[in-house]
């Protein structure tokens, strides 16, 4: 499983080329795909001086329960197990997964997150003819610069947060705001010390390595037939991804303490105090921007959350049809959440049980 940070140095190339019509069959993890893991080990411990508020001395150490699993079963008793996890995670975190591996050694199946894929079939060398235009695809149209594009509030927020996190950077300006976001929260999850995946993926391969156990990926894919002409409509025409930018600086200036407080509460599976912190997914604000970019929204684009739902409860609901154990993983927003997924499953008639 690619790395299920969606704001990543990765992402940032797969969503800014892959879903350019890039075709390098790049898959992007969708804005829900979230880090973390189960039952675990893990205590953050804030700095203690109160007043300090640089995340850089976050540590995390101890073995603490962690979150617990819900579990769905059908009228025939098979069970559907599901992880819910938090993304971004400390870089150093230590996550004792005894009781989950205990629940992977009987599943059947892993079902991971939804993602979304955009490529094409171009050939080796097609690739490389395209690299220059997807690597010009990233910029603002016109030989604009984030001065010329964005509100001058807006702008003078970005100046500050550029300033803390990336420096003297010059070539951030003429990106267009979304690669900008992404190249301001990749470096301000790195001066945090937070990450954004490599947490549960090696403990669901360790735990199933040398067992027959299904692994699926639900994902929706947009096929491009044209990727030059997708490429260039992308390039030369505008995006509305000012929003992604604007979410992203609110978070940077916001949330990351509770970042922290987030990481605590899923290391101690305090479900309470993740309920308390909701926050507004930039991540999602990005990702429909580049999909409803006319590049994207005329080649099936414009309903892929719709279809990578569909997607997931797909496998989950075949899972249970097939196997007497699945084991699954959701962000943990989706598991808490009203209308998420795990409440969609509920209204199927599927009984449910949440951690004690």
């Amino acid at each position: 499983m690619p790395s299920s940070g969606s704001f990543s140095a990765s992402a940032a190339v797969l969503l800014g080329m892959a879903c350019v019509a890039f075709p390098l069959q790049a898959r992007l993890q969708s804005s829900w795909a979230a880090d973390g893991g189960p039952d675990a080990t893990r205590v953050v411990e804030v700095p203690a001086d109160p007043s300090v508020r640089t995340l850089e001395t976050v540590v995390v150490s101890g073995a603490q329960p962690g979150p617990g699993v819900w579990k769905l079963r059908n009228a025939t008793g098979h069970e559907l197990w599901i992880l819910g996890s938090v993304n971004p995670l400390p870089k150093r975190m230590e996550w004792h997964s005894a009781e989950v591996e205990r629940f992977l050694a009987r599943a059947e199946e892993v079902i991971w997150p939804p993602s979304l894929s955009v490529g094409a079939n171009a050939g080796f060398f097609g690739t490389l003819a395209l690299l220059p235009k997807a690597m010009a695809a990233r910029n603002n149209p016109g030989g604009q610069r984030l001065v010329d594009v964005l509100p001058a509030n807006d702008y003078a927020r970005w100046q500050a947060l550029k300033q803390r996190y990336l420096g003297r950077d010059r070539g951030v300006e003429k990106r267009r705001p979304m690669f900008a976001a992404m190249t301001l929260y990749e470096a301000a999850l790195d001066r945090a010390g937070l990450a954004t995946g490599g947490v549960i993926s090696p403990v669901v391969d360790r735990a199933t390595r040398g067992r027959k156990v299904r692994v699926t990926k639900p994902r929706y894919t947009i096929r491009l037939a044209d990727p030059k002409a997708a490429l260039a409509q992308f390039r030369d025409a505008g995006m509305d991804d000012r929003a992604c930018l604007d979410k992203t600086m609110r978070r940077l200036e916001t949330d990351l303490d509770n970042m922290v407080s987030r990481a605590n509460a899923w290391a101690t599976g305090d479900l309470d105090a993740l309920r308390a912190l909701p926050y507004d997914d930039h991540a999602a604000s990005c990702i429909e921007a580049a999909m409803e970019s006319a590049a994207l929204r005329e080649r099936g684009g414009a309903g892929f959350k719709a279809e990578m739902r569909r997607a997931w409860l797909e496998a989950a609901e075949s899972g249970l049809r097939s196997n007497q154990v699945t084991f699954a993983v959701l962000p943990m927003r989706e598991l808490l959440s009203d209308d998420g997924y795990l409440s969609r499953l509920q209204a199927r008639g599927y009984q449910v049980q949440a951690p004690e």
